[in-house]
């Protein structure tokens, strides 16, 4: 297995005199740890820190901006910038976590003391000779160190920025220099810092970043962590985009930060399927870190999936609290988790965690793991649906609607699952709120046609008035073959481009049927549909294409089909069902995912006459839900008789026996 040398970054609170102080918050930053480190965390999976990787190359800036999606991102951005600068100059810790344990009981004086042998700076402590004044600063005490960064939150920073009004000026906050209430990170001016602008600070914008710039112009290196949702797919849900974050942080702020600073700016930004990739991988990490370990066939992506739908910031630390929190209801000893120890996620529902059943999970996740193979599909259906959420955020930052049209063209073979995807992606679209609800119908493009003039148009119009994922099945039955249109066809599709028109954006439309690549021209009767309608055609957004299975995935599909019904195939079985299917994938007839479930069918009819002569004693549970070699070979033996049946001899010439 794959390791990541930096799993979660390492935020720590540290309290002042037994917590009747101040406190200090830092990222504790990796010992140890260097560029070399990093490459293998991104060959690992953390492909979102590449950026990290080049901009130390090209050698850092003394200010670095730094755009993420979460805290946790921006947070293992500056830890790997700031391990591998560490390492870079060759610099050592300066003092001890055992050092620190004890530091709150040192005196005044050991205090003072220890602060000069280790930093052998006296311009702090110099000013407070006074036994008295100085036992008020060491409620703020904080010895500087390479490789303990103070994180400042941004609205920590007002009341200390130079005065707006009189540029070279300090506010009073600032002259109260004897204030026991001025943060720890007041006087740290040597060692690198990180400051935090994130979602939860909306009121307080990067110039206040910018103003204060002037308190850390000695600091060997300053981070800026400025959060954006849009950088990430995992964040980008209705309630984030109800006020958006960037409005207080537009381009043009970040560009006169980065120019007035001489700053790097990096973004923090990974797609969907590498996003999930690294969250399986940190779980992973974690399950070994804590010495766990999954039942075979557990489905880790599934679990990762739900867990990381708690309403945490830091979803690694997420799954590690999750982990010890299974473990912790484990028997001694039993380092083994099965499905059943995560059933605790329910205690989390008002948390946000996905606990459902997995007939019950949210649909972009029933797309990813209940479709076998389809990976062009589901990526095209991902993309429209982060359209439709980018038109939306457009729109309410005030730069008008879109003339996107939410219809889109299915075209592929008989049971390749288009009326799923149809369904699959309305349900996403209805779950963001992109359109108002999921009813859903599906009709063959015949069936729009009314039985009499002026029939038509209201028959298609009360589609759109009682469904919202509308789903016409061989739409080009809807014309005359070999005619052309006929009158009903005209009056049906006059009122469908009115209704499409009317409701581009809240109502969902797919045009389906067979066509494609495959296909020849003469006979791709989609084509001719769309080329006969150039009204239709121009509302078409987006084609997608579903190709036929292969015959490994056929055997998925098989499986996936008997788990559906609760049925257990034999492990032998794989073979002579892929060669089964190696035959049938070349045929004009061959149905695609329609013969996986015919064939489990017919095997359970083999199952069940096999089962039934058995003495009633043996008839227990595992034999109902069995399925051996015999009953699958029987059932492609009957199967390919049937396919000879229903389609004859291909090879036989019309004649005289003999002529």
């Amino acid at each position: 297995m794959s390791k990541l040398n930096l799993l979660a970054p390492d935020y720590r609170v540290k309290y002042f005199n037994d917590g009747k102080g101040g406190k200090a918050k830092y990222l504790n930053i990796p010992q140890k740890f260097g560029r070399k480190e990093l490459v293998s965390d991104i060959k690992a999976g953390a492909v979102q820190y590449k950026e990290c990787l080049e901009l130390f190359d090209k050698g850092l800036s003394r200010v670095v901006l730094i755009g993420c999606a979460s805290e946790e991102d921006g947070y293992m951005a500056a830890s790997y910038l700031a391990a591998m600068e560490n390492k870079r100059l060759g610099l050592k810790p300066v003092i001890s976590e055992d050092d620190l344990a004890g530091q709150n009981n040192l005196s005044d004086e050991e205090v003072r003391k220890t602060y000069k042998d280790l930093s052998g700076d006296n311009r702090y402590y110099d000013e407070y000779s006074d036994a008295d004044n100085f036992s008020k600063r060491t409620e703020g005490f904080w010895i500087e160190d390479a490789y303990r960064m103070p994180v400042i939150k941004v609205s920590e920073l007002r009341g200390y920025e130079p005065a707006p009004f009189f540029p070279g000026t300090m506010n009073m906050a600032q002259i109260k220099t004897d204030d026991p209430t001025i943060p720890y990170w007041y006087n740290c001016t040597r060692e690198p810092i990180c400051i935090i602008l994130s979602q939860s600070d909306r009121s307080a914008g990067l110039d206040l970043v910018n103003r204060s710039m002037d308190m850390f112009e000695s600091n060997r290196n300053v981070y800026v962590i400025i959060q954006d949702i849009a950088l990430n797919s995992e964040f980008q849900t209705v309630e984030n985009y109800s006020i958006p974050f960037r409005f207080y942080n537009d381009d043009t702020t970040v560009c006169n930060f980065v120019l007035e600073n001489t700053a790097d700016y990096l973004q923090i930004k990974v797609d969907e399927e590498a996003l999930k990739n690294f969250r399986v991988t940190q779980f992973e990490n974690w399950l070994d870190r804590l010495n766990l370990k999954l039942e075979k066939n557990f489905p880790k992506r599934s679990y990762v999936n739900k867990i990381i739908k708690i309403n945490k910031a830091s979803k690694s630390e997420l799954m590690s609290l999750v982990l010890k929190y299974v473990k912790l209801n484990k028997k001694d000893g039993d380092n083994v988790l099965i499905k059943d120890d995560f059933k605790i996620l329910t205690k989390f529902k008002s948390l946000g965690a996905e606990t459902g059943a997995e007939d019950s999970m949210k649909s972009s996740l029933r797309l990813e793991n209940e479709l076998v193979g389809m990976e062009g599909v589901k990526r095209q259906v991902k993309e429209i649906v982060a359209l439709m959420n980018y038109n939306r955020a457009r729109e309410e930052l005030g730069f008008g609607k879109s003339n996107f049209h939410n219809v889109h063209l299915l075209i592929g073979a008989p049971g390749t699952a288009k009326t799923t995807v149809a369904k699959l992606m309305g349900n996403m679209m209805c779950e963001q709120k992109l359109i108002r609800g999921n009813r859903f119908i599906s009709v063959n493009g015949a069936d729009l046609k009314g039985m009499y003039v002026g029939h038509s148009a209201p028959k298609t119009k009360a589609l759109f008035e009682d469904y919202d994922i509308i789903l016409i099945d061989e739409a080009y039955s809807l014309m005359t073959q070999g005619k052309g249109s006929d009158s009903f066809s005209q009056e049906a599709m006059a009122q469908l481009i009115i209704e499409i028109e009317e409701h581009a954006m809240d109502k969902l439309v797919f045009f389906a049927g067979y066509g494609g690549l495959g296909v020849s021209e003469k006979d791709n009767r989609m084509k001719q549909f769309i080329d006969g309608n150039p009204g239709l055609k121009s509302r078409i957004n987006s084609t997608i294409y579903f190709e036929s299975y292969t015959p490994d995935e056929m055997v998925e599909i098989l499986h996936c089909q008997a788990k559906t019904f609760r049925f257990k195939l034999d492990e032998n079985v794989n073979g002579i069902v892929r060669d089964f299917f190696i035959r049938r994938v070349n045929d004009e007839n061959f149905g695609n995912g329609r013969e996986a479930r015919s064939l489990l069918e017919n095997a359970t009819i083999f199952a069940a006459s096999r089962v039934m002569k058995l003495p009633e004693s043996k008839r227990t549970k595992r034999a109902f839900e069995t399925i051996i070699y015999e009953d699958v070979k029987n059932a492609i033996d009957r199967m390919e008789s049937s396919n000879m049946l229903q389609t004859g001899r291909k090879d036989r010439v019309v004649g005289f026996i003999g002529a």
